[in-house]
């Protein structure tokens, strides 16, 4: 069995865009506080992003104002997030079996 360090890196969304997520960390999170909310999730698991930009083609600022706007209206990114933390999972307890 091998255990692996997990690193919170980027995960590309689209040709250009990736986001940076990482998992639920039992052991720093207040959990009662977490887990009472799919979006206090998203928030945690959210960690930054590359290549989004707005309206006017400025950059989208990295912030916890956007990272809300981005879990109220798009969807995708927020399915995106949570495939993504339930596939590192998988492949963290995959290796356990091993």
């Amino acid at each position: 069995m091998i255990i692996k360090k997990i690193e919170n890196k980027f995960y590309e969304y689209s040709k250009g865009v990736e986001f940076q997520i990482q998992p639920l960390r039992f052991s720093t999170v207040n959990l009662d506080a977490v887990t009472d909310s799919v979006k206090e999730q998203f928030e945690y698991c959210l960690m930054g992003w590359k290549g989004l930009t707005d309206e006017n083609d400025e950059e989208f600022k990295y912030n916890e104002e956007n990272k809300t706007f981005l879990y109220d209206y798009y969807k995708d990114v927020r399915e995106f997030v949570f495939k993504i933390v339930n596939e590192i999972q998988a492949e963290l307890d995959g290796d356990l079996k091993n």
